[in-house]
């Protein structure tokens, strides 16, 4: 009987799953044994979906596929391997929420990594709830996805976002404008003056984050002279770029994540307004981008989660180095965040006994996982209560905020496309440098 089964198993008329089941039912107690050693190789299938054409996207790719070669080589997860497979969003609703349902119900994915923009996330987040698996975002800010988890736990407990929210992103923002903005480049002369320009991509995630912008930065001295909505497409910069050089401030705070956002900066660049640009801008956690546009990034300060092959933890340069052997090319945000994440799914996997998602979830809830990125622990369902001070900008399910955990550093493009670390100081590898057509002047 057991050959038969074989047979039947090499000619594809049974699926493993048949053959397995047949096996234990032909054989009895007698080879229970390599039945459960059997079972107990079968693949563990995780899912990661993102935009694969872009550069979100591929780090998500990446990330993902050298945690899933490493804990492979070191006996995989409960003895058993994972199989990584990718499907792409294109940045479509649409897309994204088929994605979830092609990785989820026809290749059998017990855990999900990934997604970029809000809306895409926004639409996936019911059917992620309804097939009842872990989904950790690692590449939209959008407080609103874990918003849901705090309106109805039972339904999307399985939400989880191991990257900072955009309400983080605004604090920290918020906390190097107070430091470093106003309490060090404008105190001490080194910007001319008070006065701060806005511009942020008009999309979604960036409403919460510019509204705490607006309300905080007056508090800190910082005088707001406009802020910008850009459509995401926008190819002419020149008129928001002239508006802000007439009406005199010196330093512009960037809120961009959309590739088509790029060209803002040679075009700042190449008509050197004198103000300094600092905040977020994604698309430049990729070398290639500044080498893209001939250099012409020099001066600009980003928010990076790690800001390269930065000792953030011990893990840091070690992944930084084996991520660029490689994929010959350096991480990018998204590629250190789906990182850590395989790496704390597999943890909890192992902590939990099965890979089953409602077995799992509160393990993963009890992460304490310090990775590449940082040190990664999870709100639970009353954020303010565990962390009086950040605790109100979160929702459950996000990561924790501060130094010593996810705490973003600044860096500062100078010439060749080289990152120097300007804040934290603590980490700090240089000074800021003007612009160069703003330190001629």
């Amino acid at each position: 009987m057991p050959h038969e089964l074989f047979e039947a198993l090499e000619g594809g008329k049974l699926t493993r799953r048949q053959f397995l089941k047949a096996l234990g039912l032909a054989a009895g107690a007698a080879v229970a044994g390599p039945a459960l050693l059997a079972r107990g190789q079968e693949e563990i299938v995780i899912g990661a979906l993102g935009p694969v054409g872009i550069f979100v996207g591929k780090g998500i790719q990446y990330g993902a596929q050298l945690a899933v070669e490493e804990i492979n080589a070191r006996g995989g997860v409960l003895g058993r391997p994972i199989r990584l497979e990718i499907a792409d969003t294109k940045m479509d609703p649409g897309v994204g929420v088929a994605a979830v349902e092609d990785l989820v119900i026809t290749r059998k994915a017990k855990m999900l990594v990934g997604l970029f923009r809000s809306e895409v996330v926004m639409a996936a987040l019911p059917t992620v709830a309804r097939l009842k698996v872990p989904l950790f975002i690692v590449g939209s800010t959008f407080p609103g996805a874990t918003q849901r988890v705090a309106e109805d736990y039972d339904t999307y407990k399985y939400i989880f976002r191991p990257m900072l929210n955009g309400n983080f992103l605004g604090v920290n923002l918020i906390e190097f404008s107070t430091v470093y903005l106003a309490g060090w480049l404008i105190a001490k002369g080194l910007l001319r003056n008070n006065r701060v320009a806005i511009v942020a991509e008009d999309l979604l995630w960036v409403k919460p984050l510019v509204g705490l912008l607006q309300q905080t930065l007056p508090q800190v001295g910082a005088e707001i002279v406009d802020t910008y909505l850009p459509a995401v497409g926008t190819t002419d910069f020149s008129p928001i770029l002239a508006d802000i050089e007439g009406k005199d401030a010196a330093a512009t705070i960037t809120i961009f994540s959309d590739p088509t956002m790029v060209p803002f900066v040679p075009t700042w660049a190449k008509m050197e307004v004198p103000t300094g640009l600092f905040g977020i801008n994604a698309p430049f956690h990729a070398p290639q981008t500044c080498f893209g546009i001939g250099g012409l990034a020099e001066g600009i300060v980003e928010v990076e989660p790690s800001g390269g092959r930065t000792a953030i933890t011990a893990k840091t340069i070690p992944f930084f180095d084996a991520y660029t052997e490689r994929f010959g090319e350096e991480p990018v945000y998204t590629s250190f965040i789906t990182y850590d994440s395989v790496y704390l799914w597999a943890e909890a996997v192992e902590k939990a006994g099965t890979p089953e998602p409602d077995k799992v979830i509160p393990f993963i809830e009890g992460t304490d996982w310090v990775g590449a990125t940082g040190r990664i622990q999870f709100y639970g369902k009353d954020p303010t209560a565990e962390d009086p001070k950040y605790g109100r900008y979160a929702f459950p399910h996000d990561s924790k905020y501060g130094p010593g955990l996810i705490y973003p550093v600044h860096v500062q493009f100078r010439e060749g496309c080289v990152k120097e670390i300007i804040w934290p100081f603590e980490y700090a590898t240089g000074s800021y440098l003007l612009p160069p057509w703003m330190r001629r002047g």
